[in-house]
């Protein structure tokens, strides 16, 4: 990895395979003292919550798995709920993005205003600590700093969402 301008540049890892890509880089690769390594601890599903901004059926799914299933109290803590806040009737449900158990759960959700004034509040503070995060991270980086994106993966889906996240930061 070369800097040809001689401008401070910043290798970002995110956890967890970033971070051991980065590791070996950094243990075996001769690099530039103008080089720093950021351990970024953002994933794929952290940055998933942070990118909802309007509470639908839709964005509610993206917090559902796709293949395997989960019980309520799993996704109910994905979501800012608690299991308690489900009849009795869900404890058993198996919940997956294209299963009936999952539509159940959605309309209930949607069908109490209290419901989803908790997930929004969840929602709100999830997206400030991130923020918090973020901002603390990059804090001392140089305004236009050049940073370099270490990830191990197939589908871009960390830098989509990445790129979704940012361009609702302001500050």
């Amino acid at each position: 990895i070369t800097n040809l301008e001689g401008e401070k540049l910043y290798l970002l890892g995110f956890y967890r395979e970033g971070v051991y890509l980065l590791r070996l880089i950094k243990k075996y690769c001769n690099l530039s003292n103008n080089i720093s390594f950021l351990d970024f601890a953002v994933s794929r599903n952290v940055l998933l919550k942070a990118t909802i901004n309007d509470l639908d059926f839709d964005s509610i799914s993206k917090l559902a798995p796709s293949r395997d299933y989960i019980n309520i109290d799993t996704f109910a803590k994905h979501i800012g709920l608690d299991s308690k806040d489900f009849p009795v009737e869900f404890k058993n449900m198996k919940i997956n993005k294209m299963s009936e158990d999952f539509k159940k759960v959605c309309e209930y959700i949607f069908s109490s205003k209290k419901l989803l004034l908790k997930i929004e509040k969840y929602l709100f503070n999830y997206k400030n600590r991130i923020k918090k995060y973020f901002n603390n991270t990059f804090q001392d980086l140089e305004k236009n700093a050049t940073i370099l994106l270490i990830d191990i993966g197939w589908a871009g889906s960390i830098q989509k969402m990445l790129t979704e996240y940012t361009k609702h930061i302001t500050d």
